[in-house]
């Protein structure tokens, strides 16, 4: 009986664990970019695009673009001015690393954490006055550009 009892536990186990990869959210694809949609909204995993001035989409499958993940911007040599939209809470490590043309990007003040080595340092930042985005880019040494976002 007891050999049954741990025979079942290791077969639901095993089909549980088997089953882990089919929750994760799968990659998806709108023109240049790539994303996951997750419980927060859409994680935009890469931009593989040619633009020089790139508005990211404020949402995708109709669901809202929350986060610009790691490494999502990496090595776009021809983007100098990205605008982010105002659903974006998070922007992840190394998201902008390596654009060496980026010289602006536009962060809401719905931003609330940017981790470390998010953007190039040469980038100004345009967001608005006393809110997270402004207090980073002071504190970490950043030309800011106030702009009302109205």
């Amino acid at each position: 009986m007891r050999y049954l009892y741990y025979f079942t536990i290791g077969i639901i186990y095993s089909i549980l664990i088997c089953m882990l990869p089919l929750c994760a959210s799968e990659a998806r694809r709108s023109g240049d970019f790539v994303y996951k949609i997750d419980k927060t909204g859409v994680i935009l995993t890469r931009y593989t695009g040619t633009d020089t001035v790139l508005t990211v989409p404020r949402k995708f499958s109709g669901v809202s673009v929350t986060v610009i993940g790691s490494d999502s911007f990496t090595d776009c040599g021809t983007l100098e001015e990205v605008l982010l939209p105002s659903s974006v809470v998070i922007i992840k490590q190394n998201a902008f690393s390596s654009c060496s043309s980026l010289r602006r990007i536009t962060i809401p003040s719905s931003v609330s954490r940017i981790e470390e080595g998010a953007l190039p340092d040469s980038v100004t930042i345009v967001t608005e006055k006393d809110c997270f985005a402004y207090r980073f880019g002071v504190e970490n040494g950043f030309s800011i550009c106030i702009d009302s976002m109205e």
